[in-house]
């Protein structure tokens, strides 16, 4: 008996952790008004940035913060970094 009210008190704790907490996404160009204007050939980098990534190799070519080109292994792993705004799918070809 005192195993079913511990198996039922653990399924609740379970289910009230699985809570879904309503996510506000906001690009990082509303943030920063003296950021250039959104480019349709880009893909922009979402709040609240991943904290961690999958170890994949699907490499892409991001825009920082100073307009520097630079690859990274995947577009989580660039979004993951601040400085980092957007990204395009592909290597840099520079």
């Amino acid at each position: 008996m005192k195993l079913m009210k511990t198996i039922a008190w653990l399924i609740l704790l379970l289910l009230s952790a699985c809570q879904n907490a309503p996510e506000k996404q906001v690009d990082a160009l509303e943030k920063q008004a003296d950021l250039p204007e959104k480019r349709s050939d880009l893909i922009y980098c979402s709040e609240p940035r991943p904290k961690i990534c999958m170890m994949i190799y699907a490499p892409v070519c991001v825009v920082n913060k100073q307009g520097r080109a630079k690859t990274y292994a995947s577009d989580c792993t660039a979004c993951s970094e601040a400085e980092v705004l957007a990204y395009r799918k592909g290597e840099c070809l520079n």
